[in-house]
């Protein structure tokens, strides 16, 4: 899950890092698709650093808005993630 990585970062990775997911690669039209959708969803913010695109998540102010909810999705996450091997 990309959003919990850039979360777990906290403080702004660059989209690059976030191109493969264990022993996946994550083609790079399909993590531009899923960092716009972060982006528009309000969950993580993106400036420029000359060539790279930073990535920093918005926990503090979602939670600020919906008390608890990230906690309780990202430790879902966790939770299953445990649970399913990687294929």
């Amino acid at each position: 899950m990309i959003y919990a990585q850039i979360a777990g970062i906290g403080a702004g990775g660059a989209c690059t890092a976030f191109a493969s997911m264990g022993d996946r690669v994550i083609p790079k039209s399909s993590l531009s698709q899923h960092i716009k959708i972060l982006r528009e969803a309000g969950l993580i913010h993106c400036e420029r650093q000359g060539v790279e695109m930073r990535n920093r998540s918005r926990c503090g102010e979602v939670d600020e808005r919906f008390p608890g909810l990230l906690a309780a999705i990202l430790g879902a996450y966790a939770h299953l993630s445990e649970k399913t091997p990687e294929s």
